[in-house]
């Protein structure tokens, strides 16, 4: 079974502008999975973050925080998505302004994690520093330094990433491509 690790959206938070400008608003994370009643038909529903509101303000309204949307995983797409409501992120309203409304939150679409390792493990695989690792691998040192900047210690933490995490934090196709390669030889030397 493929292991994965979902995609965390960092909070939008609440910003304190001049006197003058509204604050802008909280954007909330999505809902994992929302309930099967009967308001929703037995369907299963999935519910992106909605934004709350830009702050009210005699100047300028504040901004609408954003409404992220849900990470969802092949598997799920697969098993939910033809019995299933899916919605990403909402916008918050722009704040209220005596001279200016606010911009009002970006709705933003689901995100689909895809494991950057999707096939079967043995039942042990050995405990590798990161080090050991990019060494016996052949990945640079760039690549090395670059995982352990994320909290990466040992290789086996890798099977449990998403593959947007890693892009997401600044790693190149390339780099993914190179740590791919790598685990796929670790795998194939302990069959």
């Amino acid at each position: 079974m493929a292991h994965f690790h979902r995609t965390v959206f960092p909070q939008t938070s609440a910003t304190a502008q001049s006197a003058n400008v509204g604050n802008s608003g909280t954007g909330r994370r999505p809902k994992p999975v929302g309930n099967n009643g009967p308001d929703t038909g037995g369907r299963t529903r999935f519910t992106g973050g909605l934004g709350g509101p830009g702050g009210e303000s005699p100047a300028t309204g504040g901004s609408g925080g954003d409404g992220h949307g849900h990470p969802l995983t092949i598997e799920e797409i697969d098993r939910f998505l033809t019995k299933s409501d899916v919605a990403g992120g909402i916008g918050g309203p722009g704040g209220k302004g005596a001279q200016q409304g606010g911009k009002g939150g970006t709705g933003h679409a689901n995100v689909i994690v895809r494991p950057l390792w999707r096939h079967e493990l043995p039942e042990r695989l050995p405990h590798l520093s990161m080090a050991r690792f990019c060494q016996d691998y052949y990945l640079s040192d760039k690549i090395r330094l670059l995982l352990e900047a994320l909290g990466f210690a040992t290789a086996g933490a890798l099977f449990d990433v998403a593959e947007n995490a890693l892009a997401d934090a600044g790693l190149k196709p390339g780099h993914i491509a190179e740590i791919k390669r790598a685990l796929a030889q670790l795998v194939e030397k302990r069959v």
